[in-house]
């Protein structure tokens, strides 16, 4: 699920933790593989669609990052 609530979305879902716990967020690969993996199953696309913009904080479990394209 993707949820905005004053700029900050809240992005949810099974297959959304089982990958978030598998990437060591220490480590520069693992996490391009993770944007890569979130960019391939069309999230970003999605929350695109739905408003989201540059700068807006995209919270999922415990991460929370800034959103840029």
């Amino acid at each position: 699920t993707i949820t905005c609530y004053d700029d900050v979305w809240v992005v949810e879902g099974t297959w959304l933790e089982r990958v978030i716990s598998s990437v060591n967020f220490g480590d520069y690969e693992s996490r391009m593989y993770f944007d890569r993996v979130l960019r391939e199953s069309g999230l970003f696309e999605r929350m695109e669609a739905l408003g989201v913009k540059d700068g807006d904080t995209v919270s999922m479990y415990d991460l929370e990052f800034e959103y840029q394209t």
